[in-house]
This record gives C-alpha cells, structure tokens and sequence, in this order.
C-alpha cells in the first residue's frame, strides 16, 4: 500500500522583502509584480500604476476654424522650376524670334508673336505639347517627322514662318492695340515683297485680331490676302494642345488635310480656281469657349422666425426647416 507523503516545507526567505521584476502578459503591460514580507511564498500581488491625468490640449477657439489654422502653420515651400536654366524671364522678354521667309513660298504660317518658350530655345512652336510638328508628317506634307529645332528646314518644302508682332510677351493679352495695328501693316508688307501662295493662320484667335471681326470659318477663305490677289487665305484651330475641342493631333490632322489639297491644286492649277471648296472648308466646326463661373448675388431676406407648436421643429422664413434632433455641427470646429 502506497503512502503519499506530505509536501516539503520550503524555508521562508530571511530578508525583508523581494521585489521580483517579471516581463508582465500583455494584459498588465504596465503593472509591476510585486511580493510583500507575510505572503504566502510565491504568491503575486499586482501593484498596478497610478494613473496620472493628461494635460488638456490648447484647443482652438469654437468661432474659428480648426482646418485653416492648421493651415497657417503648415508653410510648404513650393519648387521653382528653372524653364530657362539660369536665364531670367526679365532677359527672355527681350529676345526677337526671327522669321523664315523667302521669296515663292507654298505656305506662310502667321503668328501673333512669340512666346517664352520659343523666344528662349529661338525656334518656333517650340512649347511642349504643341502638335504642330506632328499635324504637318501625319497629312503628309513633309515626308519625315521634324521638331522645332528643325524649323529652318521646312523652308526646303516651301514652308515659312513670321509673326504679325515680333515683340515676346507671356500671351498675347499682353499686346496693345497700337502693337497688333502695327504689326499688321507689316505682314502686309512682307506679303508684297515675298508673295506667298497660302497665308496660313495658325489659330482662330490669330486671324479675328488681323482681320477685326468673328464672322468667318475655319479652312479656305473666299477672299484673298488683302492686297495680295494671288495670295489665298486659310484659316486653321491653335496647333495648341489646350484646346479643349482638340485635345489631339489627330483630330487637328483633317485641317491639314485639307490645306495640302489647297496647296497641291495650287501647284497643278496655279491658283485656287476650279477646287472644290466644300473638301477644304469646315462651315459646320465652331469652337465653343468654356462658360465662366458667374457669382450669383445673394439677396437678403429678413429672417422671420415662428415657433410652432411642435418643439422638435424650428421653422424660418427662407431657409429649408431644421429639427431639433439634427446636431448642428456645421459652426464648431471638427477635433482631429
């Protein structure tokens, strides 16, 4: 028969106290384990922590704006970009963009004036995202594709440039009345002494302030360059990729289309006479502009207030009703 002994008696520790620090569970994390002199040997007492109050956080006024004082302290220090690699644009307004013209030309393209792009690289359409360059390889006519740096060249294909003013500004908005005024009697000029076939106008914008009015299409014109009889007009939409209608070069290829008709029945004809004008006009295309965002003006009311009988509805002349058991929150600041 088996007999079971009683437990040993461990000896109890002679020191005062034991303070044993065990890596906690993660329930008591931020407890301390403790054992007292008199306990029970290995018996845990958990001293737990005192809580110490938080100090209240500034919070910002009920009147203002949480988010916009947020703001006020976040100060972000915008990149500047160096579009002219050290020039400065003070020195880039003072460039002359010079033309490529000769005498016997199928087209001359006109332009407004220059921009900084092309005043600063001395090329011409030379601005990023202009289609052009691509309009003029996808009708076919140049047989290779070029860039801006090879603007000189086109004069091979019986291709020029001018501008009707020659002075660089940021838009053309940036042109006085006197400038343009000018500027056209100078086209004229080069006109007469260098008698180009087609006067292209690269833009919608650029032929209204030549000619001074809007009632005209895009395409052939059905007048001649004025004091130039043998010198056709045509009209095409900005080369620009912010126009909005065409946002791509293959919606603006059908008008470079139509102008290689109008410059190669030249070349066969001697003239426009004879060419079905109806494949080389676009009477039905208009560009729309997009309406500007106009301010309403807020009229006041006198505000009438009249308590119903019901206490969960408010009730205000002019405004949309409110309960009482919506939370008007729209005044206070949200917390963050």
């Amino acid at each position: 028969m088996a007999v079971s002994l009683p437990p040993p008696i461990l000896p109890q520790p002679q020191h005062l106290w034991l303070e044993v620090f065990l890596q906690p569970p993660p329930c008591l994390r931020h407890h301390r384990l403790k054992r007292l002199k008199g306990q029970v040997p290995g018996k845990l007492v958990v001293a737990k922590q005192k809580k110490v109050k938080a100090e209240p956080k500034d919070l910002p006024d009920s009147n203002t704006n949480s988010q916009s004082q947020i703001q006020d302290h976040m100060v972000v220090q915008k990149k500047k970009r160096d579009r002219f690699k050290g020039t400065t644009e003070a020195e880039v307004l003072t460039r002359v963009l010079p033309d490529h013209i000769r005498e016997d030309l199928d087209i001359l393209i006109v332009g407004i004036n220059p921009g900084l792009t092309a005043a600063y690289v001395q090329h011409h359409y030379a601005g990023p995202g202009n289609h052009f360059w691509k309009c003029l390889y996808l009708s076919g006519m140049i047989p290779e594709p070029m860039n801006a740096l090879q603007d000189a060249e086109l004069l091979n294909y019986g291709i020029g440039f001018t501008n009707i003013v020659a002075r660089t500004t940021r838009g053309s908005a940036d042109l006085t009345r006197k400038e343009i005024f000018e500027g056209g009697e100078i086209l004229k000029q080069k006109m007469l002494k260098y008698l180009p076939k087609i006067a292209l106008f690269n833009g919608k914008g650029i032929y209204e302030v030549f000619c001074g009015h809007k009632k005209f299409h895009f395409g052939l014109q059905p007048e001649p360059f004025p004091g130039c009889p043998n010198t056709c007009v045509f009209v095409n939409p900005s080369s620009s990729a912010r126009c909005t209608q065409l946002p791509r070069a293959v919606d603006k290829v059908p008008f470079y289309n139509a102008l290689k008709l109008v410059r190669d029945h030249i070349r066969a004809h001697g003239s426009v006479e004879g060419i079905d004008r109806s494949t080389v006009t676009f009477p039905d295309f208009k560009l729309v502009t997009a309406p500007q965002k106009v301010k309403k003006e807020v009229k006041e009311e006198p505000m009438e207030a009249t308590a119903k009988a019901n206490d969960n509805q408010v009730q205000i002349k002019g405004v949309s009703t409110i309960t009482s058991d919506q939370k008007q929150t729209t005044d206070k600041p949200k917390k963050i």
